[in-house]
């Protein structure tokens, strides 16, 4: 077997035949997972692997983006996607982005136990490194700030979104935000500002607007799912779907799962 699987990584010809007692056939799919189904005469069910592919993540907000983007995902389908998203597991746990990439960056603990998939907030694009397994979300900010922002220019726009079936039904319009959501990232602004003057601004724009965030959740999933849909923002999507397809590919192998489970990238 550990014959088999070096010369299927290095692209080798394999050929396998199989006795289908009145003939001989050939697998038309070669790679090490179905030539151990065989071998074992056993079906693939057999072989199921409850394991799955740990991903680490900042905070809920960015937990939040993710279920997001996922379904979105699942329902385009596109590769496949919808077979493998089960196989990965959300950590639910907050981790500061240093200690993750400090985690993610230690070689001796990628190698003997760090099996898993760490995925920035987007103000960390420049720490994206494939090969210690770290990648970023969309945007070039963090998950709640891009909701804001988002929020903002759909106001500018004045798109169509303030008009949809379910933001009307919900009550959230353009006036409802304008004296809600969009006031009270101006009053964090201010305090900021004032905070900054006195040396004591530290940690606080962040966690204010991660409060603010939790607080109209259920906006911000709005927002996040009219991101995921909008055209404008397909490359951004595209690319983080590249980047996990690799990094799927990496690890999967070390959870007992077969990277050819998600065969092929496409752009969408």
């Amino acid at each position: 077997m550990t014959l088999l699987e070096h010369a299927l990584e290095k692209k080798a010809n394999v050929i396998y035949l199989i006795d289908s007692i009145d003939k001989v056939i050939s697998i038309p799919d070669v790679d090490y997972h179905n030539i151990k189904m065989y071998l074992h005469n056993k079906t693939r069910q057999d072989f199921a692997i409850p394991n799955k592919i740990p991903i680490f993540t900042e905070d809920e907000q960015a937990r939040e983006f993710w279920n997001i983007i996922k379904d979105n995902l699942c329902e385009r389908d596109i590769d496949g996607f919808s077979k493998v998203s089960n196989f990965f597991h959300l950590v639910s746990a907050s981790i500061g982005s240093n200690e993750l990439k400090n985690i993610f960056n230690d070689g001796q603990l990628l190698r003997s136990t760090i099996r898993s998939i760490c995925i920035l907030d987007g103000d960390q694009h420049s720490h994206v490194n494939l090969r210690n397994h770290i990648m970023v979300f969309p945007g070039s900010v963090s998950p709640e700030v891009l909701a804001f922002e988002y929020a903002k220019k759909l106001f500018a726009e004045n798109s169509s979104f303030w008009e949809s079936e379910v933001v009307v039904s919900m009550g959230c319009g353009k006036i409802w935000y304008r004296e809600h959501i969009a006031k009270e990232i101006d009053e964090i602004e201010a305090e900021y500002l004032r905070r900054q003057e006195a040396s004591e601004s530290k940690g606080y724009r962040r966690e204010a607007n991660k409060k603010l965030f939790e607080k109209y959740k259920y906006f911000m999933v709005l927002l996040f799912k009219h991101w995921v849909q909008n055209p404008e923002n397909e490359n951004q999507l595209f690319k983080f779907y590249k980047n996990l397809h690799a990094l799927f590919c990496k690890v999967s192998r070390d959870h007992g799962l077969n990277p050819n489970d998600w065969k092929k990238l496409s752009s969408f």
